[in-house]
C-alpha cells in the first residue's frame, strides 16, 4: 500500500511482518539502495532509521540534479519494495520511506557539511558539550581535519564529526 503525506514530498509504503525489527545495517542497505538509485539517474542523500509514534521507519533521501519529484519518489519506491521483500535485509515490521531532502535538508555525510560552509544549521550531538549542551544552531563551517564548526553570535563551537547525531539546514527567508 502506498500513501502520499508530509511536508515533504514523500511516499511511504508499509512492509507487514511479524516481529519488531532490530536496528538493520545502514551501510549495507546503502550499497542496495545506492544501485537502484543511482540506476534511474539519482543519488542516495542519505538513509536513517528511526522510529516515530512506535513504529519503526526505513528513510531513503534521494536527490537528483534538477531535484525529484513525486514520480521520481514514487518509481524508486516500487523498484525498493521487491528487492527488500526478497533479500530480507529488515526483519520485521517497517515502513520505507522514500523523500527527496528537502529545504532543510539533513546532513549525513563530510563532504555534505562542507558543501554547504556558510549556511544556517541545527545541530544535535551524541554527547553533550560543557554544561549539557546537546544541540547547537548558527553558521556552519569546517575545519581542515574534518571538524564540525558552529559559529552563534556569541559562540564558537568545535564538534568532533563523530560527535554528530543529526544535523539539517535551516532554510532563510
Amino acid at each position: 500500500m502506498v500513501i502520499l503525506k508530509g511536508e515533504h514530498e514523500r511516499v511511504h509504503l508499509f512492509f507487514a511482518k511479524n516481529a519488531m525489527p532490530e536496528k538493520p545495517d545502514l551501510t549495507a542497505l546503502s550499497s542496495i539502495i545506492s544501485t537502484i538509485v543511482e540506476e534511474q539517474g539519482f543519488e542516495v542523500w542519505g538513509v536513517e532509521w528511526t522510529q516515530s509514534q512506535g513504529s519503526p521507519i526505513l528513510r531513503v533521501f534521494i536527490d537528483g540534479e534538477s531535484g525529484v519529484n513525486m514520480a521520481a519518489l514514487t518509481s524508486i519506491t516500487r523498484l525498493l519494495s521487491p528487492v527488500f521483500d526478497v533479500e530480507e535485509p529488515i526483519s520485521g515490521s517497517y515502513r520505507l520511506e522514500v523523500s527527496s531532502p528537502g529545504l532543510e535538508r539533513p546532513l549525513f555525510t563530510l563532504e555534505q557539511f562542507r558543501k554547504y560552509v556558510g549556511e544556517r544549521v541545527k545541530i544535535r550531538l551524541k554527547t553533550p558539550l560543557s554544561k549539557g549542551r546537546r544541540k547547537l544552531s548558527g553558521r556552519l563551517d569546517v575545519s581542515e581535519s574534518g571538524e564540525i564548526i558552529v559559529e552563534t553570535e556569541s559562540h564558537r563551537f568545535v564538534v568532533p564529526f563523530e560527535n554528530v547525531r543529526k544535523a539539517n539546514l535551516v532554510y532563510e527567508f
